[in-house]
């Protein structure tokens, strides 16, 4: 039964459980107490056997890496030399490794997919964007330009029909002028008989005068009205027509930034700079990493075929092929290992052993209870091994 089949041996020179009839017999008295106690002991007994089995492998594995280091140390020159020469290349893709920029721009992956996306397109599609957005701001000048410009002859055409108004109540004046220079002539000629022709015809003269002053004033000024409307109406469809200009060209721009996923040409520059760092990057980590694997393959291929027991640790420890004094601080490090877990092992079975001492205690205490013990061990014992 393994391990178990020792606690049913019996030793005749064993005196330590000749007065323990009492022993713990308030637990194994009761039925539930007793299975937990049981229970406890076999769960110990299978942990330590578990941590054994464990650490036993872990020493194995140890003693066969300090084995590969003499081993190699005993390789013939020309054997060396080829380890080393791969050891060598290596070590070197390694260095490069550790040069390569890992302080890059961040740039996240949605970015770089849609970078790669429009990496055909560049710097096309940023000039394009540029271009769209000089234009943008050249339309709007010309709206701002044309708007100033449309107030402009709006106000002018105001101050037209303010003169023209003015021009109107001008002749109101001259037309009360007129009548009343011919009333008090009439009444003159009437009342005191005075002779008013001379100045009945100064009256009328000055009247037609006045009449014909302000009736060119006012077809000028009818004139320049005129003008003012018909730039005002082409002010108006030009205005229109640089707005719809505004609108396409902003639908156009609207296209661009959701197709680049931006919101500015200046955002879709300071974006893709960052994508070349990163792309560059990662190309040169790519081919670093191919040579690394390419060699990493070549040295454990070549330790194997030299019977190696475990030739994939080497490839991270390619200082220790290239360097003796590197190799003896592994092999002192290894030796460390195992004897701290020589330690260990020791411990656990010295947990185990009290286990296996205390079961031994309660079967020789109370021996009715004997198959039962032996059923819970079966069940066990699968489970354990010391």
């Amino acid at each position: 039964m393994g391990i178990f089949s020792k606690f049913f041996s019996k030793k005749k020179n064993d005196e330590y459980y000749e007065n323990s009839s009492f022993y713990l017999s308030e637990i194994i008295d009761n039925d539930e107490d007793r299975k937990k106690y049981i229970e406890g002991i076999i769960s110990q007994m299978k942990a330590s056997g578990d941590d054994i089995d464990s650490l036993s492998r872990e020493y194995d594995k140890l003693t066969s890496l300090l084995g590969d280091i003499e081993q190699i140390d005993s390789f013939p020159r020309d054997i060396r030399e080829d380890i080393m020469g791969c050891a060598r290349a290596l070590n070197n893709v390694e260095n490069v490794k550790a040069t390569l920029d890992s302080n890059l721009p961040y740039l996240s992956e949605s970015e770089y997919a849609i970078m790669t996306k429009i990496e055909p397109d560049m710097p096309k599609a940023y000039n394009q964007i540029l271009d769209a957005e000089n234009y943008q701001k050249k339309i709007r000048s010309d709206l701002q330009y044309v708007e100033s410009e449309k107030n402009a002859y709006k106000f002018r055409l105001r101050e037209m029909e303010t003169m023209i108004s003015n021009l109107g109540g001008a002749l109101i004046i001259i037309t009360i002028c007129f009548l009343t220079g011919v009333a008090i002539e009439i009444i003159f000629a009437l009342m005191l008989s005075f002779d008013v022709k001379i100045a009945f015809l100064i009256t009328v003269a000055a009247a037609a005068i006045g009449y014909t002053i302000v009736a060119i004033k006012v077809m000028e000024r009818q004139e320049e009205k005129r003008v003012i409307e018909r730039d005002i109406a082409r002010l108006v469809q030009l205005h229109n027509t640089v707005k719809i200009r505004y609108v396409n060209n902003t639908n156009l721009l609207d296209y661009y930034y959701i197709k680049y996923n931006v919101a500015s040409s200046s955002e879709l520059d300071e974006i893709w700079s960052r994508y070349i760092q990163v792309r560059d990057e990662r190309m040169k980590m790519m081919k670093t990493q191919e040579e690394w694997d390419y060699y990493s393959r070549e040295l454990s291929n070549k330790l194997r075929r030299l019977h190696i027991q475990d030739p994939e640790v080497w490839k991270y420890q390619t200082n220790a092929l290239l360097n003796p004094k590197e190799m003896v601080e592994v092999r002192h490090h290894l030796v460390g290992q195992r004897q701290a877990l020589r330690k260990k092992m020791d411990e656990s079975k010295a947990y185990a052993m009290a286990a296996e001492e205390e079961l031994k205690k309660l079967l020789k205490a109370y021996p009715k209870y004997s198959t039962e013990v032996m059923t819970m061990m079966e069940k066990y014992e699968s489970k354990v091994s010391i």
